[in-house]
């Protein structure tokens, strides 16, 4: 998450009041004797439980319907992680439910995709789902891939990635990083630096050849790795970004992207020591030369527009940035600073443009087939956009359940 603590305590104080004896299913699924439907979207219960839609239709609006003329009904084109509804959602190009719900491990929180295959790591459960789309299904419980949370006693996954055939999770409970192969599960932990107080806090990583960099917001710094070989990966540099910060603010490195030999890494500048908002602290962007793993320059402000700078996405030569602070008491004024930041890449030198700005507070970006996507920390919203037009809609794709909110961390193309 782009900023643990809050979300943290967030995600608790959302909980509290759906705990209960009875199932209280999404606003958009329905409860039927101890089970919760998507009688709107699942092909297999479509309108009522137990109506199945033939092999080549699929269920739209409770109605089974003809692939063939209404496509979009049918075929998924993204899926968001449903982190309070341990839930992963496919979506229509449209952002409507292309297909039923699929229950996952608690807190999804980031996806993978490696050698054609969707994976999910669950946050509090400490687990990576494999996620199938046809027919919809996740491995749950025993069947999912279980990642040690070593002394903390509870599940932090923060981040997950696909790098030269294994899957790579941020586990900030244990402060490691976890090389996974799914058909062995974990193969080694690779054990980061650890601060003089607090923890490591890793979050979001990239490769270039057989070197991972790694944001490690504890430290404020960049972890570079060795990962040459597997078993024997190894940290064998930081980056400190302590003095990319401004206004007395922790840098707190968030997300990483490699473009070439260049490394993009976003910084929140946002809170001080004492995880309390700073006044006048926008959203950064470091840059490091993967040649010399040295920095370039100083921290490229990102504006007025963008707070807690987060999910980065590159769509030909511009750089993406998705912003958003979520206050969570914040009431009426709870989303500050939300907005898609371009970065134009191609003179070399980084050059921030007009941000588009938003109402949804934005984390992870991607981009499937020219459209970028994001979720929302506010809301269950999933936001689409055109960088061309700038046009940005959205659409309510994890809707809370009885008493708790839900939120989307990470969207991403359907394989």
């Amino acid at each position: 998450m782009k900023t643990p603590l809050v979300f943290a305590l967030a995600g608790l104080a959302l909980g509290l009041g759906s705990c209960s004896k009875d199932l209280t299913c999404a606003a958009d699924e329905t409860n039927v004797d101890g089970t919760c439907y998507a009688l709107q979207s699942d092909s297999s219960n479509c309108g009522t439980r137990g109506h199945a839609c033939s092999a080549d239709r699929g269920c739209s609006r409770g109605t089974c319907v003809d692939c063939t003329s209404a496509g979009t009904a049918c075929l998924p084109a993204v899926v968001a992680t449903c982190y309070n509804l341990n839930q992963v959602r496919p979506l229509g190009e449209n952002l409507a439910p292309a297909a039923a719900p699929i229950a996952t491990d608690s807190g999804p929180i980031k996806f993978a995709s490696l050698n054609g295959k969707l994976y999910a790591a669950n946050s509090t459960a400490s687990s990576i789902s494999a996620i199938t789309l046809t027919p919809p299904s996740a491995t749950t419980g025993s069947g999912a891939i279980a990642v040690p949370s070593g002394s903390a006693g509870f599940g932090d996954l923060e981040y997950l990635s696909a790098h030269g055939g294994l899957l790579w999770a941020s586990n900030a409970a244990a402060g490691t990083l976890v090389a996974i192969d799914p058909a062995k599960g974990v193969i080694e932990e690779i054990a980061l630096p650890l601060p003089a107080h607090g923890s490591t806090n890793p979050q979001g990583i990239d490769f270039v050849g057989t070197t991972g960099y790694l944001a490690l917001q504890g430290l404020n710094a960049l972890a570079v790795l060795d990962l040459s070989t597997v078993p024997g990966g190894k940290v064998t540099q930081l980056i400190d970004l302590t003095s990319l910060s401004s206004n007395g603010a922790n840098a707190a490195p968030t997300r990483v992207l490699a473009v070439g030999s260049r490394v993009y890494v976003t910084l929140n500048n946002l809170f001080d020591a004492k995880y309390a908002p700073v006044a006048g602290a926008y959203g950064r962007l470091a840059v490091v030369d993967a040649t010399s793993n040295t920095l370039k320059g100083g921290a490229l402000d990102l504006g007025s527009s963008c707070l807690d700078a987060g999910g980065l996405a590159l769509s030909g030569t511009t750089l993406w940035v998705a912003c958003g602070y979520f206050n969570w008491l914040g009431g009426a004024n709870a989303v500050t600073g939300a907005a898609f930041v371009p970065v134009d890449l191609a003179s070399g030198a980084p050059v921030v443009g007009n941000a588009i700005t938003l109402s949804n507070a934005a984390t992870n970006i991607v981009f499937c087939k020219g459209r970028g996507y994001a979720g929302a920390s506010n809301s269950g919203t999933v936001l689409a956009f055109d960088p061309a037009s700038r046009a940005v809609t959205s659409m309510l794709a994890c809707p809370p359940a009885a008493g708790k909110a839900s939120y989307v961390p990470d969207v991403t193309c359907a394989p």
